[in-house]
């Protein structure tokens, strides 16, 4: 099953390192936590990368993810879009 999960997101922790590239969001509005986000790094440059870094500091940012669930339990998620406060 797919199901979406959209809203104001805070980054807890960043895999530049890794491949794929993740991350691990906590939504604000229920304490929703999804872990190893991958962020498709393919379609993005590393220099696009500098407002999850920005983010761990505390900025919310709106985002949809797109997560596979089996058994009720979450096992791959993607980042779909983001757009940071302020920015069009």
């Amino acid at each position: 099953m797919t199901k979406i999960y959209s809203g104001k997101f805070k980054v807890t922790h960043i895999r530049l390192d890794e491949d794929p590239i993740s991350i691990d969001v906590t939504r604000s509005s229920d304490g929703l936590s999804l872990r190893h986000v991958d962020l498709l790094a393919k379609t993005m440059s590393r220099d696009d990368y500098q407002w999850f870094k920005d983010s761990v500091s505390g900025l919310e940012v709106e985002m949809t993810l797109v997560s596979t669930v089996k058994n009720g339990k979450v096992i791959a998620s993607y980042l779909q879009s983001f757009s940071l406060p302020g920015v069009a």
